[in-house]
């Protein structure tokens, strides 16, 4: 039996990240959070941590836009692609403009998960954790039943389908957490097995098998995943591996849009066409690999150094 490719689709990909994203916020700030830590200054972190690759990323979308696609006769109106970098600042899902950045979406989503985590989810039960992403995860469900699909949420018209998958993983994220570290009660995790059983059966029966199976990766596999992973202690040369590849997996992310169209236009002035290479995609993860190394020695990180010393003296100077 061949397996559909349609389920190796990247998008999912988007909520592994949330659950890892809900994980590693609430490990790394949970804690300082909840004794009384700032919400304006966790947000400027997250900002900080973000924002100089996604800038990166939205500039080298406008160079393709602006400079490289009307070589080919493809351009944009100048001011349609003013409008969508302004949009693209703002972390906006797509509009009507070029999107510059298509991850974008996603770190709109990801951003207001910081902001409600920091605010509300800090101070929930258990218990409430569960019905959030139960609920969110129950109304992902209805919406799949009547034609939506998983991968949406970038657009106006489905930003409830964003709303609810990061809902649903953020949430379980955050749950995983406290069950590893601070600790939930057998009950919960005893009703959170029934809850994502009866969900992945109604899949079963709603659902067609491949959005069945996406459904499933959502909201069964992905925690799973998380929960056994951070479990394994990695040690030697494979740790340093490992967390290269942790750093590496924002950038390649953020930025392999714009490089990847970049890069096929520049091959495409020499005659070269990368689709019919077998081994382009190899190519390209390498050359990511390479790039997303040097960006994160000599741009990213000391950029974000920088900026975390001037929010943490900005924070020491003010009166008391």
């Amino acid at each position: 039996m061949q397996i559909d490719q349609h389920v190796l689709g990247s998008f999912l990909a988007v909520d592994l990240f949330y659950v890892l994203s809900g994980f590693v916020i609430a490990h790394a700030y949970e804690a300082r959070l909840r004794s009384g830590g700032s919400t304006g200054r966790f947000m400027l972190l997250r900002l900080i941590r973000l924002g100089p690759l996604y800038l990166l990323g939205i500039c080298l979308g406008l160079i393709e836009a602006l400079w490289v696609q009307p070589q080919f006769g493809t351009s944009e109106p100048t001011t349609r692609v003013a409008v969508g970098f302004l949009l693209a600042l703002l972390m906006l899902p797509q509009l009507t403009y070029p999107p510059l950045s298509t991850p974008r979406w996603s770190l709109f989503f990801e951003l207001i998960a910081n902001v409600v985590h920091a605010i509300f989810l800090r101070w929930l039960s258990p218990a409430v954790l569960l019905g959030v992403a139960v609920v969110s995860a129950s109304f992902l469900l209805r919406a799949l039943a009547h034609g939506a699909r998983i991968d949406a949420g970038w657009l106006p018209a489905d930003l409830d389908i964003g709303f609810l998958r990061v809902g649903c993983s953020y949430t379980a994220g955050v749950l995983l957490y406290r069950m590893r570290f601070v600790g939930i009660s057998r009950s919960i995790v005893i009703l959170w097995a029934i809850a994502v059983a009866l969900l992945l059966g109604f899949a079963v029966l709603l659902l067609p098998h491949v959005l069945a199976v996406e459904y499933a990766c959502l909201i069964a596999v992905f925690p799973v995943v998380v929960y056994v992973a951070v479990g394994v202690d990695v040690e030697g040369p494979l740790a340093k591996v490992c967390a290269f590849l942790g750093v590496a997996s924002y950038a390649i992310y953020i930025i392999h849009q714009p490089v990847s169209l970049l890069v096929e236009d520049a091959l495409q002035c020499i005659d070269i066409d990368p689709n019919g290479h077998r081994l382009w995609g190899v190519a390209f993860l390498v050359f990511m690999l390479a790039l997303t190394w040097i960006l994160d020695r000599y741009c990213d990180a000391p950029i974000r150094r920088w900026l975390a010393a001037k929010v943490r003296f900005a924070v020491s100077a003010r009166p008391a």
